[in-house]
Order: C-alpha cells, then sequence, then structure tokens
C-alpha cells in the first residue's frame, strides 16, 4: 500500500485541473460532438443503421485521441514546467503519478463516450445490438488498454514540440488503418491483414461485436484478450521509460526493449487471435449467417390464423422458417406428417397462439420526400426523418413501396443502399420524376422553391420530348414511369399533357420494357389512359362514369383510389388528435408536432371558410366512386400517397376501419408491378391497409 500512497489525493487534484480547464473540457467532451456530427450527417447521412455501424470507429478515435493527445500532453506538460520535480522529493511513487494520470483520463474518456452516445441516441435515433453492460465493459477495458500507450508516449516525448510530432506519427496510422476512420471491409485487401498488427483493430473490432452484431464478451475472447494484454504489458512497460525531468535522457537500451515487446505482443495477435469479423460487408456478413444456419436450427412458428392473401386462411396454423426464408405452410396438426418428426423435434418452436400472419404489405403510391407533417419546421425534410419514415413502414408490415414523384438520384441512391442491406426499410421501387405538361400538376406546387419542378417533373411539350423524358427516367433507374393527365379543377386551371406527347410516353415506355402509371384528375383523363393502354391509374377521377368503370374492369387496369390522402385531410380540417399507440410508436415525433402547430399550413387553412366542408365532400365523393368501382368489378389497388399532410405510416393502419366498412373491399388486391420486383407476391390482404 506504500507505493499507492497519494494515489486518492492525486487523482481528485487531476479531475479537478481538467473540470476546471476549458481547454480541456472542449477536446474531451465538446470537440468529440464535432466529429459525430460529421459521422452522422455526412458518412452515414442520418441513416441511423449506418451511423449505428459507425460509432464503434467514433468511440475508439475518441478513446485514441484522449491517450495520445491527452494523457501524453498532460504528462509531458508536467515534467516541462517542474510538477514532476515537486513530486519527486514527496512520497508520490512513479506508479501513483501514472494511475493518476490514467484515473483521470478514464473519466474524461466515459463522460466523454456517454455523451455521444446520449446525443447519437436522441439526433439520429441509434440502436444497439448487444447489452449495455457489455457495451460499457468493453469501453472501460479499451480506454484502459490505451491510456497506457499514451503513457508511453508522454515518458519518450522530450518537451511540447516534440509531443504531437510523436502523437500524430502514431494517432493517425492507427485510426486510417484500424476501420476506425473508414470502415475495415472497405479497406484494400492488404489493408485489413496490416489492420491486424494495429491495436485499435482489436477495440474496433470488439465495439464492432457488441454494438452492432450483438455479440457477448465470451463471443469476442479473442480481441478482449489482446485488449486485456496491451493494458497489462503497457502498464508493465511505462516503469522503464518514466522520466521525472525532461533533462534526463530516455534510455535508448529500454526504448528498444517496450518497442520489441509491442512488436512482438501484436505480431502474436495477428498470427493468433480469430479472424476480424467487421472485415465482411453487411451483405456478405448475413449470406455468412445464412450459409451457416442448418436444419437443427430451424424455427417452427405454430398456433397463428395464416392469410395466404389471396382470400385463403389456415386456422392454428404452421409456418418452417430457414434462413429467413418460409419453407413449408400448413395446419399445425399436419406438421409432423409434413416435414417428419425428426425436423419438428429439432426446430426451435414459436408460439404464435392468437396471432395473425399475413405476406407483406405493398404501398403502391407513396412520396418519401414529403414530410406528411404541416410544413411547420425545417426538421421535417432531415435525413433522420426518411429512415425514421421508412422503418415505420417496416412496423406495420408494408415490405414494399412504390415512389411515384421523388427525385430520381435519391430515389437510386435509398434503393442501392436498401438493396445492400445498409438501410433497413422496405424495397423500393419508383418512378423519380412524373412527366407533366409544363407548369401543369406538380410543377406548379413545386414553383415556390427554385429548382424543385425541375428535380421532380420531366415537362414536356411534345412526342419528341415525351420520348426522351420517358429515355431520362429509364436511365435514371425508374421501376415505372408515371405520367400526369391533370388539368385542375375549380379556381385551379393547368396546362394538361398534350394527348399526342401522353401516348407518345407510353408507347415508349412499353417499348423500353417499362410500366406506365397515370395520375388522372377526371373521368376524360381516365378514359384516355386507358384507351392509350396504360398498366394502372392512380387517384379516383371526378366524375367517375360507369362507361370507364367497365372499361377499367375489361382490360384488368387497377385503379389506386389513395383515399387516404383525402382522408388525412379531412381529419387535419377537423383538428383530430394524434393520440393512437401506433401513431407515438412509428410516426416520428417532429411531424405530430408539426400538424398539431399553429404554424402548419393545416391550421392556417382551417381559418379558410368552406375548408372543413370541402374537404369533408371530396372525401366522401371518391369514397362513393370507389365504391362503385369495386361493384362494377374494377381491381383496386392499396396506395397510401403518404408524403403528403396526415400520411404518416401509423396514421393510416389506425384508420382502415372506416375504409373497410364504408366499401367492404374484397380482401384480395392484385398488383400489377409485380414484374418489377423480385418478389413472387402478386397479392396484398387489404384489411391492413388503406387505399
Amino acid at each position: 500500500m506504500t507505493l499507492l500512497r497519494g494515489l486518492g489525493p492525486l487523482s481528485r487534484v487531476y479531475l479537478l485541473q481538467a473540470v476546471r480547464s476549458k481547454t480541456a473540457i472542449f477536446w474531451n467532451l465538446v470537440f468529440p460532438l464535432v466529429w459525430l456530427f460529421l459521422f452522422g450527417f455526412v458518412f452515414g447521412r442520418g441513416d441511423p443503421l449506418v451511423i449505428s455501424a459507425l460509432i464503434p470507429g467514433l468511440f475508439t478515435i475518441t478513446i485514441m485521441s484522449s491517450a495520445f493527445f491527452g494523457v501524453s500532453y498532460v504528462l509531458v506538460m508536467e515534467r516541462e514546467t517542474g510538477i514532476l520535480r515537486r513530486y519527486r522529493v514527496t512520497p508520490v511513487s512513479p506508479l501513483v503519478i501514472v494511475l493518476a494520470n490514467s484515473c483521470r483520463a478514464l473519466a474524461m474518456m466515459l463522460v466523454s463516450l456517454l455523451i455521444q452516445g446520449v446525443v447519437a441516441w436522441l439526433v439520429f435515433d441509434i440502436r444497439i445490438a448487444g447489452s449495455l453492460l457489455s457495451v460499457f465493459a468493453v469501453i472501460v477495458l479499451g480506454a484502459a488498454a490505451f491510456v497506457p500507450l499514451g503513457l508511453l508516449v508522454g515518458s519518450v516525448a522530450q518537451d511540447m514540440r516534440t509531443a504531437p510530432a510523436i502523437s500524430n506519427l502514431l494517432f493517425f496510422p492507427l485510426m486510417f488503418g484500424s476501420g476506425a476512420a473508414i470502415p475495415a471491409w472497405m479497406l484494400p485487401g492488404f489493408m485489413q491483414t496490416v489492420s491486424r498488427f494495429i491495436p485499435s483493430s482489436y477495440l474496433v473490432e470488439s465495439l464492432q461485436g457488441v454494438m452492432v452484431r450483438g455479440e457477448g464478451l465470451l463471443d469476442l475472447l479473442g480481441p478482449i484478450t489482446v485488449l486485456l494484454l496491451t493494458l497489462v504489458v503497457g502498464a508493465g512497460l511505462n516503469s522503464l521509460l518514466f522520466r521525472w525531468e525532461s533533462s534526463d535522457p530516455v534510455d535508448r537500451r529500454r526504448l528498444l526493449m517496450v518497442v520489441a515487446a509491442l512488436i512482438v505482443l501484436f505480431a502474436a495477435a495477428a498470427l493468433l487471435a480469430p479472424s476480424f469479423r467487421m472485415i465482411k460487408s453487411p451483405s456478405e456478413a448475413r449470406a455468412d449467417s445464412a450459409a451457416g444456419t442448418d436444419a437443427t436450427e430451424r424455427t417452427l412458428l405454430v398456433g397463428a390464423t395464416i392469410l395466404d392473401g389471396l382470400g385463403g386462411r389456415v386456422e392454428e396454423g404452421y409456418l418452417l422458417v430457414n434462413n429467413g426464408r418460409i419453407e413449408a405452410i400448413g395446419p399445425a396438426s399436419d406438421q409432423k406428417q409434413d416435414l417428419g418428426s425428426d425436423l419438428v423435434d429439432a426446430a426451435s418452436v414459436v408460439d404464435l397462439g392468437g396471432k395473425f400472419v399475413l405476406p407483406g404489405l405493398i404501398d403502391s403510391h407513396m412520396h418519401i420526400g414529403g414530410s406528411g407533417g404541416g410544413m411547420a419546421s425545417a426538421a421535417e425534410m432531415a435525413p433522420t426523418r426518411f429512415t425514421s419514415s421508412l422503418r415505420g413502414y417496416l412496423g406495420v408490415g408494408v415490405t414494399t413501396v412504390v415512389s411515384l414523384t421523388d427525385i430520381p438520384s435519391h430515389m437510386r441512391d435509398l434503393a442501392e443502399r436498401v438493396d445492400d442491406g445498409a438501410v433497413m426499410a422496405p424495397r423500393m421501387l419508383f418512378a423519380g420524376a412524373s412527366i407533366t405538361a409544363p407548369g401543369g400538376h406538380p410543377a406548379a406546387r413545386f414553383s415556390t422553391v427554385p429548382g424543385l419542378a425541375d428535380q421532380l417533373t420531366h415537362q414536356v411539350s411534345d412526342a419528341d420530348e415525351a420520348r426522351a423524358a420517358v429515355q431520362r427516367a429509364r436511365d435514371s433507374g425508374a421501376s415505372l414511369i408515371k405520367l400526369v393527365l391533370e388539368e385542375g379543377a375549380g379556381y385551379e386551371q393547368l396546362p394538361r399533357l398534350d394527348e399526342g406527347a401522353f401516348r407518345a410516353a407510353v408507347a415508349e415506355a412499353h417499348a423500353l420494357g417499362l410500366k406506365v402509371t397515370t395520375h388522372v384528375g377526371s373521368d376524360a383523363d381516365a378514359r384516355l389512359a386507358l384507351d392509350a393502354g396504360v398498366d394502372s391509374l392512380q387517384h379516383t377521377p371526378r366524375g367517375l362514369t360507369a362507361e370507364t368503370i367497365a372499361a377499367l374492369a375489361a382490360s384488368g387496369t387497377p385503379l389506386t383510389p389513395t383515399l387516404a390522402v383525402l382522408e388525412g385531410l379531412n381529419k387535419a380540417a377537423h383538428a383530430d388528435p394524434f393520440d393512437n399507440v401506433l401513431i407515438s410508436r412509428w410516426v416520428d415525433r417532429g411531424i405530430v408536432e408539426s400538424l398539431s402547430s399553429p404554424d402548419s399550413w393545416v391550421a392556417q387553412m382551417r381559418q379558410v371558410a368552406g375548408f372543413q366542408l370541402g374537404m369533408e365532400m371530396a372525401f366522401a365523393g371518391a369514397m362513393a366512386a370507389t365504391r362503385d368501382a369495386i361493384s362494377g368489378g374494377a381491381a383496386i389497388l392499396v396506395g397510401s400517397d403518404s408524403g403528403n399532410a396526415m400520411r404518416s405510416v401509423a396514421w393510416r393502419r389506425v384508420r382502415m376501419r372506416t375504409f373497410w366498412c364504408l366499401t367492404s373491399i374484397r380482401p384480395s388486391i392484385s398488383l400489377p408491378y409485380a414484374s418489377c420486383t423480385r418478389s413472387t407476391s402478386a397479392a396484398i390482404d387489404s384489411t391492413s391497409t388503406l387505399c
């Protein structure tokens, strides 16, 4: 205990110095938040899943910077200013000084990482796959392992002029070569090999394991053992190089011993430690996981009522799931006969009694770029809102969405990230920019924001321009083509797409193998679209006639009424409250706050005479037309038109009963976009969502 005399008081002194130093507070607690927002908005693009995967690297950078710049600088400064000289004549030993410095550094690191974690959770809504206790244990071990390395730098550096050079010489290779700054799976093959000789790689691997892959500490014994050995060896080596005075020379023989010991340690780690799992991309990791699943790991879901989306149902059914895919379905009473007793006995059984299982739902009309709120805040258009909306879709069972009118480059990038597994979201199909008349719908709505109409629409005047617009849409990666036939109603008169241009666009799209959907405003628009051979219609046409309904039924061309957008406006006009549990769980808080704000355009429209009555009449008229279409044999698609006010995903689910009771819609709905997807499902169950 004599060797540790003074540890408590000296540690408190160091902590008080750090807390009272504005410089220390800035570099230890404030500046790391700059890195967090850089990682979050620039590299992670606001996507919680991507940011969650980047956080382990950010935490590693924070720990390394505190060790190589914080710990080392303090030791060099105390030696250079003569503070250590004063300790030398007291009972304070070098071990106490080293441990007190370590305690201060560990405390500051933990506070910094806690702040970063809380901010990342509040701002980016990150998710941690493993237990918080395991995360804490790895962070403490990693910080404790790097503090001795920082102290070694402080012992070797001659003064405050050489300390930054040595620290930078170590910090940047360890940051860029370990997977901390750049994901390890993006590094070249030779760099992935080199990373095994770098101590920070083992911290990134451990943090990735618990935070991203959800592994326990026992699953990470290899990298954790390397960190533990780094702590033990580094702490032991510090006694060899500790100096009281700046004038004391560095013992070169001992320095070579320290370097040799660290080289042996990390060379042994590179040869003996398990392979890094962080070098695999998300898609490779998923494929490996699936390939490693054998028959004994199959999951048997039993007891649920199974709806097949085509009108059939199995009471008390079973589903056998293997590698994330359904292998077999049938009545639970037949499972041993169908699957065999050995397989049933070996499978992991999950009881779903009292629950329903149905195919993934498809929203065939939405706008991911629209907020669904009242446009009372710029936060509604933040990247975090996009990703939270997409998670909401999955949360209520929507596994495929069709975006109609969004910025093509944004949609293509998002669709690629969804396919790669970088974003947890439904499958994305998109039309990109709509093709319309110059100044027509919806270009006229976007005119208040300079340049927005050019991004969201192709405005064409003749057949040649229309064909060129279709080709541009195809080149942008569009899954289908959206054309607009809309001349407005009442006070709003808009230019309508020229008939020759419209027909030319339909023919060109079909020649390129693309489906065509058309926004129709009136019955005449619907008849023109059907005559031109489009593949589906969007919205309930004004003045829909029996002749047009008969033409819809005869051709099999489906109609997406998008009743939800009119229902939402009607609810907004009457200031309906947002107090449903699905809304609080899945709808972005900013959207609800926007719709409730007196500054929203919805609140302002409530002050306009006739707004409430107009919304009631519009919704009732569309409902009546949809009932007529169903009675006349027209095929109906489910599409929410989300992105318009009051059209957040959970709100659609909450209000389904209204549509079901009024229309008595059939439980089977055909889907014309099946050929655009890799899914073989061609139907969805309408009782779970809104048109």
